[in-house]
């Protein structure tokens, strides 16, 4: 099975020098979701509230700058103007991209 490398990378790196061996690409996404809440959800984003946007790197490497990144999630912050309604639905198909999960109708 492989081993998955996180990297959060928001104007500094902090890598994944561990890893996680996880059987596959699917798990690895849910993985990178998972961790991507818990870091907004834990207030380490701190940048992130300000306008910095951030990635979660997800490769087959210990450092970031050798590796073979497997997918990228990038997030940023932009004060919404649009309704309530469309920003979720936004959200919505950008997590169902990054699962593949069929479009909710």
């Amino acid at each position: 099975m492989p081993r998955y490398h996180f990297h959060i990378l928001d104007g500094t790196a902090v890598t994944d020098e561990t890893g996680v061996v996880l059987p596959g690409i699917a798990e690895a996404r849910i993985e990178a979701i998972q961790l991507a809440g818990g870091v907004l959800r834990e207030g380490m984003a701190g940048h992130f509230w300000h306008g910095q946007p951030w990635q979660l790197l997800v490769s087959d490497s210990p450092s970031p700058t050798a590796a073979r990144a497997y997918f990228v999630l990038n997030f940023s912050m932009v004060p919404s103007s649009q309704s309530r309604e469309s920003a979720i639905t936004a959200g919505y198909q950008a997590l169902a991209h990054v699962l593949d999960v069929p479009p909710k109708r």
